[in-house]
């Protein structure tokens, strides 16, 4: 029997994903292919309605192409919309069924279950096999913040957190393994241990995962994954106290404008994101600092887009993932007035990526001639085809032609240059040459840091 599982979304349904694989590989179960398909799995993210969108599509391709499989969706968007999925599905099932997939599968072709347990649930743990050089591990889930534009809480339910104990065990299972970089992740990560008695805090788990583990950085790393504001402030220190703690962080912003936070439900201002990741930056200058923004929330005037863009601006942040807003079925925001027309939000989308670009490129050209450990990806750039590491403060960069560098090891690598490639007339990408700027694009299709194994 011969299974896939399509994943969309964050990064907990990733390790989601690779938990589910392992308990279909006991059943028999060979992962991997994506041709003649006995079971399809499609891991849906409900985020926007964007997101939605193209999971559906997804979804009709998948059944057109595999009209004899077994389609199951699962997750988010199923928890949301099981009577639209179940249209081009054979099973829907919601986030509290993910943990029993394998004995779902024997439900009636047209069975939606989206329950929710009456007593929560302690969050499974586990070290599914992952097929990527990095380990995403949940050990959070559950959101209780309630932003405007999120539906998130609502799918995914209370907070909850892997037990310490359990935590160090699977950090453990996974470097036995082999696994040289761990991202921890969770829906609302920096409340880990909040629901516990007594209540614990990320400070105290990086603490115990140090004593009881004892990293050496230079053949084992863990990685945070997204951190709200208030939560990263109390690891300032963390980075320095632990050389194992890779210098990243990803710190959601959504808007530098206050008006249009405060229609959010963000509970900060601008000010205080400005001074809390100018206090990382000053202490950390090679730290990567990225952070989400939304453009065309309801209300978002050209004003109020005019001062979050000049925000982005003068921040210390170092690159950006841009959300274009779509109203969310079921959030606050859904019925907000002045929705801004699709049109201006894709010019205003457009502005940011102009400024993430500026952004990286200027990061990157500050990182030139630095030492990084860096950890060797198992697959090529897709634009180049060259082999690629991915360095502690969050660079991808490019090994020379031709290296042959063992996939999923920590390597030190030099950061030597900036590399730009441009499209070659639909048949792939081509490394720009400074020579022949005249005869090629003038704006280069995408930015490269080059290293070199030292």
């Amino acid at each position: 029997m011969r299974a896939h599982i399509v994943t969309l979304g964050c990064k907990v349904n990733q390790y989601e994903s690779a938990a589910m694989a392992e308990s279909l590989e006991k059943l028999g179960y060979e992962l991997g292919s994506k041709e003649d398909l006995d079971l399809i799995v499609l891991n849906t993210c409900a985020v926007t309605s964007k997101a939605g969108s193209k999971a559906l599509q997804i979804l009709r391709r998948l059944r057109r192409e595999n009209p004899r499989a077994k389609i199951v969706s699962i997750g988010c968007l199923a928890q949301a919309e099981p009577d639209e999925l179940i249209k081009y599905s054979d099973l829907v099932l919601g986030n509290f069924q993910k943990d029993t997939l394998a004995s779902k599968l024997l439900s009636p072709n047209g069975t939606i279950d989206i329950s929710v347990p009456k007593v929560p649930i302690a969050l499974s743990s586990g070290t599914p096999k992952t097929y990527r050089t990095r380990a995403f591990h949940r050990i959070q889930d559950g959101c209780t913040q309630r932003c405007a534009f999120c539906i998130i809480p609502s799918l995914r339910g209370a907070e909850k957190s892997l037990a310490p104990d359990r935590v160090i065990a699977d950090l453990k299972a996974y470097r036995d393994k082999g696994i040289k970089e761990i991202v921890l992740t969770g829906i609302h990560l920096g409340r880990w241990g909040w629901d516990h008695d007594p209540k614990g805090d990320l400070t105290k788990l990086l603490e115990l995962i140090d004593k009881s583990l004892k990293p050496n950085e230079s053949s084992f790393r863990v990685r945070l994954s997204s951190l709200e504001l208030k939560e990263a402030q109390l690891i300032l220190d963390s980075f320095n106290k632990y050389p194992w703690l890779a210098r990243q962080l990803h710190i959601p912003l959504q808007s530098g404008s206050d008006k249009i936070l405060k229609l959010m439900h963000r509970p900060y201002t601008s000010s205080l994101y400005l001074e809390t990741v100018s206090s990382f930056r000053k202490k950390y200058k090679y730290m990567s600092l990225g952070t989400d923004v939304m453009v065309g929330f309801p209300g978002e005037k050209e004003e109020d887009f005019v001062s979050s863009l000049e925000f982005v601006k003068k921040s210390p942040i170092n690159h950006l993932h841009i959300f274009p807003f779509s109203a969310r079925y079921g959030t606050s925001a859904f019925n907000y007035p002045g929705k801004v027309p699709a049109k201006e939000i894709r010019k205003r989308a457009g502005a940011f990526k102009a400024v993430d670009s500026e952004k990286r490129l200027k990061f990157y050209t500050a990182n030139l001639g630095r030492k990084e450990l860096a950890l060797v990806e198992n697959s090529p750039e897709p634009k180049t085809l060259r082999q690629r590491v991915i360095t502690g403060n969050y660079i991808q960069a490019l090994l020379p032609e031709g290296s042959n560098e063992p996939s999923g090891e920590l390597i030190k690598v030099k950061l030597i240059g900036i590399a730009s490639y441009v499209e070659k007339d639909g048949q792939g990408f081509e490394k720009k040459d400074s020579h022949l700027q005249d005869t090629q694009e003038s704006q280069p299709e995408a930015y490269f840091v080059e290293a070199k194994r030292c």
